[in-house]
């Protein structure tokens, strides 16, 4: 959450085996903005979610020079974090993820040379 707020115009994936698992860390996530203070917020404002908590479709902060934050939830399916270019990405529980080779492959491509990965 950090990296969305103070570096606009980052994409973070967060990874998890099942697809809710993911929306449950992009949740609390939420929470941690909500909860903290306005100047701390560096000058977003919410494009996503429009109600409540976030869904799959993750989290989106608009800046006042117009760039674009995001935070978004990626399951361990083959498909997922293909045709991103992302400043973090979360591997949470990484080790029970069924699909490890393929997700790696993925990320290293939407991390590039200077994105950072965390493994947990």
């Amino acid at each position: 959450m950090w990296r969305a707020v103070w570096k606009p115009g980052s994409t973070c994936l967060v990874y998890r085996q099942k697809e809710d698992d993911a929306v449950d860390v992009v949740c609390r996530m939420w929470d941690m903005y909500q909860s903290s203070p306005e100047w701390l917020r560096n000058g977003s404002e919410v494009t996503r979610p429009l109600r409540a908590r976030p869904s799959r479709a993750g989290i989106e902060l608009v800046f006042p020079d117009g760039r674009v934050s995001r935070v978004l939830p990626m399951t361990g399916a083959v498909s997922s974090g293909h045709g991103y270019a992302a400043a973090d990405i979360l591997l949470d529980e990484f080790a029970y993820m069924e699909n490890a080779e393929g997700i790696v492959k993925a990320i290293s491509s939407a991390a590039g040379m200077v994105g950072t990965v965390a493994v947990v």
